[in-house]
């Protein structure tokens, strides 16, 4: 009475499937590609670090040389400067130029500027160095403005200038600064 009759007729196939597999050889083509491209473009963030360190380098580092000239060219300005009223702020500021470059001098190591430059552990140093005498120039370009008004106007009225010295100075400062922001 009760036949069994299947609920689900289920066949069953053979299928055969293909799965790529990877080669030896495909492995170590593609090994030796991902290696060269870690070693080329390791090399060029190298390049471009460096490159970056080497022009702060330039604004920023000073090395004991160029200190020493700084150094003496800020104590001759800085005799020549007249004392009293703004003067003495910049003696003071200049005062601690002269303290600055003497430090450099004062370092141990005679590293060039080249040298300097080239020592990427020096990176963040050099970024130090160039923002700060950076951040100088508004001051620098301000005191420039003020004396050259002071100038024409004493030799409109045919007074002498006695501040030419400090002049002298803040004109090499700003295009040295001006240089170094890259507005020059």
């Amino acid at each position: 009475m009760f036949n069994e009759v299947p609920l689900i007729n289920i066949d069953s196939k053979d299928v055969n499937i293909k799965i790529p597999s990877l080669t030896i050889d495909d492995i170590k083509k593609y090994q030796s590609y991902l290696t060269l491209w870690i070693a080329k473009n390791g090399q060029i963030i190298d390049d471009w670090t460096n490159m970056f360190n080497q022009i702060l380098a330039i604004c920023g580092t000073i090395d004991k040389p160029e200190a020493q000239k700084i150094h003496d060219d800020l104590t001759a300005a800085l005799a020549k400067i007249p004392s009293g009223g703004i003067n003495d702020n910049i003696k003071q500021e200049i005062q601690v130029e002269i303290s600055n470059m003497q430090k450099i001098i004062d370092k141990t190591g005679a590293q060039t500027q080249k040298q300097l430059a080239a020592d990427i552990s020096k990176l963040t140093e050099n970024l130090n160095n160039t923002i700060t005498r950076i951040a100088t120039l508004p001051s620098w370009k301000a005191r420039q403005v003020r004396l050259e008004g002071k100038k024409k106007v004493a030799t409109t009225l045919g007074n002498t200038f006695d501040n030419q010295a400090l002049l002298d100075l803040t004109n090499v400062k700003v295009k040295s600064l001006e240089q170094c922001a890259g507005v020059a």
